[in-house]
């Protein structure tokens, strides 16, 4: 006869009765993370040395607790997984919700709907989120997640909804406006804006403590950034909640934290594949074209700082820039081609070979001095504007519309933005992030009139076997999301 183990749901925590020695240690692994920690800087280098171990080392999280009962005590999102688990081991598991929700908040307007014209897969969004206790939803950029947190709240017109992001811009310019117009009671938290006590409450990661917490729905948008020590601490505070994470690039956090997503938002219940949006008519197709980087002399050298290796391979790497710079002038004047790099060096050493596109980064970002050396340089003239946020805001409208049609930028439109009609991406980061393999080509992937398929330029970097690993992974990437892909057409 199987022995019975019952998980209680208490707040936003899962209890689990009774816990034996066996059942701790079946379920310390499955719930426990590793992390590879590398000391880059000096003070860091330093206190590993004062600590006694080395400078790169893998820390164990473990993502439960016991009890003053004796019970094992972790987030409420693992609950399926620790069923499994349990299930697996020969336990009868059973389920018991201690704090049930008041189902006046979460009563169904749908006439409140009728006006909106839903896609396909928005259907299932919505029947996910009405029907499930919490979970994460993988749906790709452009999928129109902004759009359904507004329906949700529409539809449950007496639910408090808290959105979370770590993405400022994103927040100011793209959700808050959009929820405004959908559902009008709606609160703004973050740097410059504190409009409290609304039905409906945007927040920063970083003014997470300015929120009560009290919400009956949480939303974590681009939830895989919201596994930072500081926001996935604040997160746990919300316990009267049903909490969801949307994001196109769940479990790819090359930090295995993730993991602390899945226990504050729950499994995965729901995924759009890019090619079923495709076929939806949600996205358009994307294709990817490789340039090979071959150069005669590895620009990198025997440099083992991560930093240098980036500066010499590939911000200040004129050969590889000026590939680049064909590719990006190989459109006409009417194309719109946007950019994105990794840092302000790359985006100033991209300028100086192609002066009549703009520049784009966060303001405040470049200090005078280092304004002072890019002038000495040549890579910006001295009357390049300063960034300040109004001009980054005008930049942003105006490549939104359409009338800015070239342009280089840093990681302030990786997410978030949506620039409808942009046709060519041009990725000159070369990084090795699977989330920014997902998250920088979805730029092309929204739709259009007159818009057939996105472009994406991308380098076969062959100067540096680093680089080519990173070039490598990337191109695994781009087939996992069924992209098709373009050989570089010569040697």
């Amino acid at each position: 006869m199987k022995k019975r183990v019952v998980i209680y749901k208490s707040g936003n925590f899962l209890l689990v009765q009774p816990t034996t020695d066996v059942i701790f240690s079946i379920l310390k692994p499955a719930l426990s993370f590793d992390e590879l920690v590398t000391a880059h800087s000096w003070a860091d280098k330093r206190q590993c040395e004062i600590d006694g171990v080395p400078y790169t080392r893998v820390v164990t999280h473990t993502l439960l607790e016991i009890d003053h009962k004796e019970r094992v005590v972790a987030p409420f999102g693992f609950w399926k997984l620790v069923k499994q688990t349990l299930t697996k081991a020969g336990y009868d598991v059973r389920f018991k919700d201690l704090t049930p929700q008041n189902p006046e908040n979460f009563k169904v307007y749908w006439k409140n709907i009728s006006q909106y014209k839903l896609r396909v897969g928005q259907k299932e969004f919505i029947k996910k989120v009405l029907n499930s206790r919490c979970g994460r939803i993988d749906c790709p950029t452009g999928f129109g997640k902004s759009f359904m947190i507004g329906i949700i709240a529409a539809l449950l017109p007496k639910a408090r909804i808290d959105i979370v992001t770590t993405r400022l811009s994103v927040l100011r310019e793209r959700i808050y406006p959009e929820l405004q117009q959908m559902v009008g009671d709606v609160g703004l938290v973050c740097s410059g804006s504190k409009i409290m006590n609304r039905r409906v409450m945007c927040y920063s990661a970083r003014s997470l403590h300015h929120a009560k917490a009290d919400a009956d729905i949480l939303f974590g948008d681009e939830c895989h950034e919201l596994a930072a020590d500081l926001a996935s601490s604040e997160l746990v505070r919300w316990q009267q909640s049903r909490n969801f994470g949307l994001s196109a690039s769940h479990d790819k956090r090359l930090d295995n934290k993730d993991m602390r997503m899945h226990g504050i938002f729950g499994p995965i219940i729901m995924g759009v594949t890019y090619d079923e949006a495709v076929k939806a008519k949600s996205v358009v197709p994307i294709v990817v074209k490789w340039s090979n980087v071959i150069m005669d002399v590895d620009p990198v050298g025997t440099r083992d700082n991560m930093i240098e290796k980036k500066r010499y391979g590939l911000w200040t790497n004129t050969y590889r820039n000026l590939v680049i710079a064909e590719d990006a002038r190989s459109y006409d004047k009417d194309t719109q081609v946007l950019i994105t790099v990794e840092t302000i060096e790359h985006l100033m050493h991209l300028k100086k070979v192609l002066p009549e596109f703009t520049i784009v980064h966060r303001e405040m970002s470049l200090s005078a001095s280092d304004r002072k050396k890019y002038i000495e340089l040549g890579c910006i003239q001295s009357d390049e504007p300063d960034m300040t946020l109004e001009r980054r805001k005008e930049l942003t409208e105006q490549f939104s519309n359409g009338k800015l049609k070239k342009a280089i930028c840093t990681s302030i439109w990786n997410v978030g933005v949506s620039f409808n009609s942009l046709n060519v991406l041009i990725r000159a980061d070369g990084s090795g992030s699977a989330i920014n393999d997902i998250q920088i080509p979805g730029r092309v992937s929204r739709l259009a009139e007159g818009k057939n398929h996105g472009i994406v330029h991308d380098y076969m970097d062959q100067f540096n076997s680093g680089a080519r690993r990173k070039a490598t992974k990337r191109k695994k990437s781009y087939t996992q999301m069924g992209w098709k892909q373009i050989e570089p057409e010569k040697n």
